[in-house]
């Protein structure tokens, strides 16, 4: 996720490249009146041609202006991506150790990572999250990457973790934001026990003795999450006896719920959903009206109607299992670090273009997505619109092979452009830290059809 008010930034830059236009057309439309009047008022043929091309030499003087203002604009903004997206170049391997006082943990932070601006109100556990997730993008990176300009730590209403400043024009642009509330113990304890507990005290999840590890007591959106085996020992614990649980371990706990919860969104993966319940019911014999899905125009008429076919599915005892993995705290760091990183590889020429085509919608095209509002609002409303705006995004949306390998790296992959680039950006530094299985070729392919930021392994 990005901070959304650098969009609305950048159309404002972008509004002032239309202003300079209006400026154009305006002298234009006031010169020829001018120029029409005074010939009609003397009806002199010599004196009308001299207004005329006083006119005409006019005109193309203020849009000799308007192209050397633009030009100079663009100048400026080359120089900007200059000085705010340089290349870090830091050891190779650095060495993390967790801090065990916030000096130290600030010290590290400006000596070893080179970020000179640091909010001084970070608790220890938050810096020492926020310097352990960078240094695994540093060392995986082999100390090559565009590093965070910046580290704040912020209260943010939502359970966001971390999120960017995308906005070049932005004087924070690259700061990395933490949200201090998900760093307050007091919180984290009441938000583990709302999720893992049902309101009557009872279990959320229980454990399965036979494959060891936790299921879903309950339904939620009649959907059964199964939990990685390797969440046992903690939940272990936590149902044992919540306090005994240390920071990092309520974190992983959280993570893992995000995960679930993105699992369960039934705005982002709707066709992957569709194809489930059809299969589910094919199985059981199980008449569902699902012809009445090409009707449903807009996200929220079909995340409606899919609740309701799993509603009746659930009602015959039917479930679909979903596995769940085991959320790692520092992927929200990895994640935005991927945006940082498709920023720097790709946000200037972007942005240039745009400024060259006066089209206010690239930026929103590959960084909007259709969780955001001024893009769902569009595509709720008229398609043929959203498609014309937002091509490389309509097409992400309803291609179904595209949406099918976003589906395999998470629900909030299928979302958009960026957030698919982000999300495995975010999985690929997962991988090479922690291992596992290489991805499929095809979400490997997809990434690089978007200009996806290199891994430097060597």
């Amino acid at each position: 996720m990005n901070s959304i008010e650098p969009i609305k930034l950048i159309n404002n830059k972008i509004n002032v490249n239309r202003v300079c236009s209006n400026t154009v057309f305006r002298a234009n439309t006031e010169n020829k009146t001018d120029s029409f009047e005074l010939s009609t008022k003397e009806k002199d043929k010599k004196n009308s041609q001299k207004y005329a091309l006083f006119a005409t030499t006019g005109l193309l003087g203020l849009a000799a202006i308007s192209a050397l203002i633009v030009k100079g604009v663009h100048k400026q903004v080359e120089n900007l991506y200059k000085e705010k997206l340089v290349l870090s170049n830091l050891p190779e391997k650095i060495e993390f150790h967790a801090a065990k006082t916030i000096e130290e943990a600030q010290k590290f932070a400006k000596d070893v990572l080179g970020i000179k601006k640091i909010d001084e109100n970070f608790t220890l556990e938050a810096l020492n999250y926020a310097n352990k997730s960078i240094v695994d993008v540093s060392n995986v990176n082999k100390g090559k990457l565009y590093m965070p300009s910046a580290l704040k730590y912020t209260h943010m209403n939502d359970d966001t973790l971390a999120y960017v400043n995308a906005s070049i024009y932005h004087k924070d642009f690259g700061e990395l934001a933490i949200n201090k509330k998900i760093f307050n113990e007091e919180y984290l304890d009441k938000y583990l026990k709302e999720k893992y507990y049902f309101k009557n005290g009872k279990n959320l999840f229980n454990k399965n003795t036979k494959n060891n590890n936790y299921v879903c007591e309950g339904t939620l959106n009649s959907l059964t999450p199964y939990l990685d085996k390797s969440l046992t020992p903690i939940l272990d614990k936590y149902y044992a006896n919540p306090s005994s649980l240390n920071f990092y371990e309520k974190l992983v706990l959280k993570a893992t719920m995000n995960n679930i919860n993105k699992s369960l969104d039934f705005k982002l993966s709707q066709n992957h959903y569709l194809k489930q319940c059809e299969k589910i019911a094919k199985e059981n014999g199980i008449e569902l009206p699902l012809n009445e899905w090409s009707n449903k125009k807009s996200v929220s008429e079909k995340e409606k109607f899919l609740k309701e076919m799993f509603k009746k599915l659930s009602e015959k005892g039917i479930l679909l299992k979903i596995d769940i993995n085991k959320g790692v705290p520092e992927k929200t760091i990895y994640h935005e670090l991927g945006h940082l990183q498709d920023f720097g590889k790709n946000l200037k020429d972007i942005d240039l273009k745009q400024m060259d085509t006066n089209n206010m919608y690239l930026i929103e095209n590959r960084w909007g997505g259709i969780e955001y509002e001024q893009c769902s609002k569009i595509w709720d409303k008229d398609k043929n619109e959203f498609k014309k705006r937002y091509p490389d995004l309509y097409e992400f949306l309803t291609n179904e092979q595209y949406q099918e390998a976003a589906g395999k790296i998470s629900s909030y992959a299928q979302s958009g452009i960026g957030e698919y680039i982000a999300e495995v950006y975010a999985k690929l530094i997962e991988l090479k830290i922690n291992g596992g299985k290489p991805l499929p070729d095809n979400i490997l392919n997809l990434y690089n059809k978007y200009n996806g930021p290199a891994i430097k392994i060597a």
